[in-house]
């Protein structure tokens, strides 16, 4: 990715709006896709949209919100996350992926470890507000998006849903969620290239996650390795 984020890697986006300064400025970005489009070429964004940074503000309000309300007139973020006021447990056991707030006042889930909290995909204000990210940078002639790692969405083997959901129940909600976040991408938008990251080396798992995206094929890849 090339949002502004404190790591290395990038996926951990402090703003999605925001060019990271060490890739350069807006100013070059639209240099760079002139220059792209001048040459018949397209450009696809790569982004990750399950979490954010831990200092992203979206994350610092939703702690605030959380503890001491939001104020009036502020967009109210005390729901952006996932959020369990007690430890979820697993067999008597603290769930996986599950870290306290910085205040001790209940616990957030982020499946990739603690500076990367998990967005709460399926409140409706995240999703327009990342519907509103893709359409910032259609605008700035971005012809698709590689979304990182979207089978981890909705991932029940790492706790993001409380015990006692079944598994196939969180993977068609996973599913049917990018499903209609894909589908509305392209009704906006025609010809919007969408490919979706998902690292398993299971065929019949990546056949599940098939009907959204386009998919990279690892199992494929491997078998070409080998």
């Amino acid at each position: 990715p090339w949002v502004a984020a404190p790591s290395t890697h990038k996926y951990d986006a402090l703003s999605y709006y925001d060019i990271d300064p060490e890739y350069g400025t807006m100013n070059d970005f639209k240099k760079l896709v002139k220059d792209l489009k001048d040459n018949g070429i397209e450009l696809i964004m790569d982004v990750a949209f399950n979490h954010t940074s831990k200092w992203s503000p979206w994350f610092i309000d939703f702690l605030h919100d959380r503890i001491y309300g939001n104020q009036p007139g502020d967009i109210d973020r005390s729901d952006w996350y996932r959020y369990s006021p007690t430890m979820p447990l697993v067999n008597g056991k603290p769930a996986r992926g599950w870290y306290p707030t910085p205040t001790g006042q209940g616990y957030y889930f982020a499946a990739f470890g603690p500076y990367m909290p998990d967005l709460k995909l399926d409140n409706s204000e995240v999703s327009n507000e990342l519907m509103h990210v893709i359409d910032y940078w259609k605008q700035l002639w971005v012809s698709g998006f590689r979304i990182d790692a979207p089978k981890e969405g909705f991932d029940v083997a790492l706790g993001d849903e409380l015990p006692g959901t079944p598994v196939a129940q969180v993977k068609e909600k996973n599913r049917k969620w990018w499903l209609d976040f894909v589908t509305t991408i392209e009704s906006y938008w025609p010809n919007t290239y969408v490919v979706g990251e998902n690292w398993t080396g299971s065929e019949d798992e990546l056949r599940e996650l098939i009907e959204p995206f386009s998919e990279f094929s690892f199992p494929w890849k491997n078998k070409i390795i080998d």
